[in-house]
């Protein structure tokens, strides 16, 4: 079955990793039994938005395959990716429990995504009758937001090199290094949206970092040896440089 055409909460578990299907199906054996009509599942392809900022905030997802970006947008109305997301993880719940009646940010699936959904009002219910997994969601949350504003953080006192340089390596991170290093397939444009700036600023970052053999060309896409790894690690330390916009 395409992810698309997935619209029950069942064929959302079927299509589920193990893992993530025993960790739904584990969560959900809490959930109120009168309740479980209003559970529903919904698939997504990659690049496809889950909802937009200033939505209505009605429903609550749970991301059981896949991997999502949060989107946000600065003072300045630039576009950035504050959060990376990846099964599995509720979206949604924070509106949800602090009574926000609009999505605060857009989402947007980085790859082919599963979720199951219940309405807003469906989940609070759940939580008021389930002081356990409500005392539970709400460690989860505080950790994640703790973990967002300390990114913000970070990123505030950063130049425009050093937001690349951290990026670049949390990306070869996620790949398997081969015998020439890191093969990355990053734009410009989402590298641009992975560290919150213009893609002017990631178009003179990155030809600091070249300048620097922290990172090759290759084509149209960027390799990174085991040597160029390690100094893109010694350039993400604070310089005391001014933040680049």
């Amino acid at each position: 079955m395409k992810v698309q055409e997935i619209k029950t909460a069942r064929q959302a578990l079927e299509a589920a990793e193990p893992a993530e299907r025993a960790w739904a199906e584990k969560l959900l054996r809490r959930f109120p039994a009168g309740q479980r009509e209003w559970l529903a599942g919904c698939g997504k392809r990659a690049g496809e938005i889950l909802l937009n900022m200033q939505d209505p905030a009605t429903r609550v997802y749970l991301l059981i395959k896949g991997e999502v970006n949060g989107i946000s947008a600065q003072s300045s109305g630039m576009l950035y990716r504050f959060a990376h997301f990846s099964a599995p993880f509720l979206l949604g719940e924070f509106e949800a429990f602090s009574g926000a009646e609009i999505y605060r940010s857009t989402l947007v699936c980085a790859s082919d995504c599963i979720f199951l959904w219940m309405p807003r009002e469906s989940y609070l219910s759940w939580m008021r009758q389930d002081p356990q997994t409500l005392f539970w969601r709400t460690c989860e949350i505080t950790a994640s937001l703790s973990e967002q504003a300390r990114s913000e953080r970070e990123r505030s006192f950063c130049s425009g090199k050093q937001k690349l340089a951290i990026y670049l390596a949390a990306c070869c991170q996620k790949e398997r290094c081969g015998p020439q290093g890191y093969l990355l397939r990053q734009t410009i444009q989402t590298m641009a949206d992975g560290i919150g700036s213009s893609t002017k600023t990631v178009q003179r970052a990155l030809a600091q970092l070249i300048a620097e053999d922290a990172v090759r060309r290759e084509g149209h896409q960027l390799r990174v040896t085991r040597s160029q790894y390690s100094r893109l690690l010694a350039l993400s330390e604070p310089e005391g440089e001014p933040d680049e916009r």
